[in-house]
């Protein structure tokens, strides 16, 4: 019974162990999907970039960079046109120091200077020439200056001559014979003449001594002649320095107003003369004027570049 009961049992094993390995396999099937399944939908983000530090990067200024390209302006001494003087005619003369006053040398210094001034156009502002110094500009024409303020230095003991002229509010002066006025006086003790008022003398009243870069594109040349009678004389200049190869040169009358052009840093060298019947400049030391003059560059300016521009004020080539 027992070979009968083996032999009915075995093929009920046999088909129990086929569906067990078909389970096995349908187990292994599911966990294979479940495994899909679990598997992320996109691939993970990567590491963010590192951090690059700040660079400055300088970039460059073209207008700058043009003004360095451009050639510097040639230096020119150009002629303008003279300004007839308003009407009615303006009028000037000293009222102190008197003329031959002598003045204490502890004191002359503080000593004051006075003015009477008639039908001066305008804005009009008054330029006081000391011992041909530089021009000194005095604005208000009602007001008395120091004769100290007039000179750098003490003045010395002496005879000291003082040119007064009228001038417009674009610095020319008037050229009418009533709008300037001279006087002479001495310090410490009278001496003789140091000027003969008998031949021309010549005043410069402009350009001053020293310029800045920024200023000194249109620098402004004018002369005053005091002379006895109504003989007409002309003055001529000889401008040296930076950017001239061969001195400039202009001649025309002392009414006649000119302009020195795109100045350089640097030093220059203004030599006036009242000329001669014949053409020659006069030997008389009151009928020259050398004026030394210094252009400084300022930090925020540089050689003039570019356009030339007009001619300068009331200039002309």
């Amino acid at each position: 019974m027992i070979q009968k009961a083996s032999g009915r049992l075995a093929p009920m094993v046999a088909r129990h162990a086929a569906t067990s390995r078909r389970l096995s396999l349908v187990a292994l099937v599911l966990a294979g999907c479940a495994g899909v399944d679990q598997m992320p939908s996109s691939p993970p983000s990567p590491p963010p970039l590192p951090r690059l530090a700040a660079i400055d990067v300088a970039i460059p200024d073209a207008a700058a960079s043009e003004a360095e390209s451009a050639p510097e302006l040639p230096v020119l001494l150009l002629a303008g046109s003279p300004i007839a003087d308003p009407a009615p005619v303006a009028a000037l003369k000293f009222t102190a120091p008197k003329s031959g006053q002598v003045l204490p040398s502890a004191t002359a210094s503080d000593a004051t200077v006075k003015f009477d001034v008639r039908n001066a156009p305008a804005g009009a502002t008054i330029r006081l020439v000391l011992d041909g110094r530089p021009a000194k500009t005095h604005a208000d024409l009602r007001e008395p200056i120091r004769l100290g303020d007039l000179a750098r230095t003490p003045l010395g003991e002496g005879h000291h001559v003082l040119v007064a002229c009228l001038a417009r509010t674009s610095g020319e002066s008037l050229k009418g014979r009533d709008a300037h006025a001279i006087v002479e006086f001495h310090v410490g003790k009278k001496t003789p003449a140091s000027v003969d008022f008998k031949k021309p003398y010549l005043v410069l009243l402009q350009p001053a001594d020293t310029y800045s870069s920024e200023d000194a594109s249109d620098v402004p040349v004018d002369a005053l002649v005091i002379a006895s009678g109504e003989k007409k004389h002309r003055v001529t200049y000889r401008l040296e320095g930076p950017g001239i190869e061969a001195p400039l040169r202009a001649t025309a009358g002392p009414e006649t107003p000119h302009a020195a052009k795109n100045l350089r840093p640097g030093a220059y060298t203004l030599r006036a003369e009242i000329l001669g019947d014949d053409g020659k400049a006069l030997t008389a030391p009151s009928s020259v004027v050398t004026r030394a003059i210094t252009v400084t560059e300022t930090a925020t300016s540089q050689a003039p570049r570019g356009d030339a521009g007009p001619a300068g004020r009331g200039a002309r080539p």
